[in-house]
């Protein structure tokens, strides 16, 4: 049932997604989608699927126009790093490119 109400908001939920993780999402999707392609909504949904929160700078100057960065506090091996890819090109601006980070 879960899978299918995903669909209603276009959210793809593979193996790796918990029911906690499904139902926390799905509660508060019209929320995220109200606000899709914000750093707020991408933040939450990544906080939801790694359970912590990541940080998100599109203010560096250092970095390209349309170019952000997204930290992920938990070592790469800890997550898998095709969802939160998934995720972020799912919910990010169209015309925006990222770079992942994760903790050493």
């Amino acid at each position: 049932f879960l899978p299918w109400l995903a669909n209603w908001f276009e959210i793809t939920f593979d193996g790796s997604w918990d029911e906690a993780q499904m139902r926390t999402l799905l509660q508060e999707a019209h929320q995220i989608y109200r606000l899709r392609g914000t750093s707020w909504a991408l933040s939450r949904v990544l906080e939801i699927y790694t359970g912590v929160k990541p940080e998100i700078d599109d203010t560096n100057k250092n970095l390209a126009a349309y170019t952000f960065s997204v930290h992920i506090p938990l070592r790469e091996r800890q997550v898998n790093r095709a969802m939160i890819e998934h995720i972020i090109d799912v919910n990010k601006p169209a015309h925006t490119s990222y770079t992942l980070i994760f903790k050493e």
